[in-house]
């Protein structure tokens, strides 16, 4: 099993604090398409562009890639699917518009279809000067497991430590509050006997895409840590203990 270990970056996440995002963060997004930020995934080539973050640094940046089919219809309440490759160039250089999961406050925002998850990758990585792989940190949003997503604005002290030389950080989306959680009889019923672990499930399919797909970006699949403050702090104790989890990732951080 993964082993919980610290990987300096403490300090960072009790700065993110535990206040609940209620907006997406897109001030840092650039359109210039590079054609070096193409990058040959399991599913097909996708697209990123250049961002540069408020620390300075300059990262490369693959917004809203898809890593489960939308959870809706008959799909709704059960364990995650991976998403369906897509032909063509995938465009990554943008935030999908209002792609985080619903939320919990009003007026409601979000989308059910919102598996998706947003690589951030270290300039010298991402146009291929790094000597080797570089670990990849895996982050998982807080927010009581009712709010938050990977593309809100506190994510941005994290996002920084891509830059210039550090790790590839990689933000996800997993279902919440009633989509993610809901424990009834009759859902236990249909699902083996157990119901409401659908965003941990969530996590564990976003972890199985990253190991498939770090080496892409220049990370080290072999080198993956995941991490989380607040009830994504509780989402790595959950993660920890499940034994789907073995093999996902080699270090876990809760806060």
């Amino acid at each position: 099993m993964p082993q919980s270990t610290p990987l300096g970056l403490g300090a960072l996440l009790l700065a993110l604090g535990h206040s609940h995002p209620t907006s997406p963060h897109q001030a840092w997004v650039s359109d210039v398409r590079d054609l070096a930020l193409t990058k040959e995934l399991v599913c097909g080539p996708a697209t990123g562009s250049w961002a540069t973050i408020p620390d300075g640094n300059r990262v490369a940046v693959w917004h809203s890639l898809p890593y489960g089919e939308p959870p809706v219809g008959e799909k709704r309440w059960r364990a995650p699917q991976a998403a369906a490759c897509w032909e063509g160039d995938f465009d990554a250089r943008s935030w999908k518009q209002g792609g985080y999961c619903v939320q919990s406050h009003l007026p409601v925002s979000g989308t059910e279809d919102c598996l998706y998850l947003h690589v951030h990758v270290p300039e010298g990585v991402a146009n291929g000067s790094a000597a080797e792989k570089v670990p990849v940190l895996v982050y998982i949003h807080g927010g009581g497991l009712m709010d938050g997503g990977g593309q809100f604005e506190h994510v941005d002290p994290f996002v920084s430590h891509a830059g210039p030389d550090g790790v590839i950080v990689v933000t996800i989306n997993y279902r919440l509050n009633i989509f993610g959680w809901l424990v009834v009889e009759e859902l236990s019923q249909e699902n083996g006997g157990t119901s409401g672990n659908y965003g941990l499930l969530d996590q564990q399919l976003a972890l199985r895409w990253v190991k498939a797909n770090a080496a892409a970006f220049g990370g080290d699949p072999a080198r993956v840590t995941v991490a989380g403050q607040s009830s994504g702090g509780t989402s790595i104790f959950a993660l920890l203990g499940s034994p789907a989890s073995v093999g996902l990732f080699e270090a876990a951080i809760a806060l």
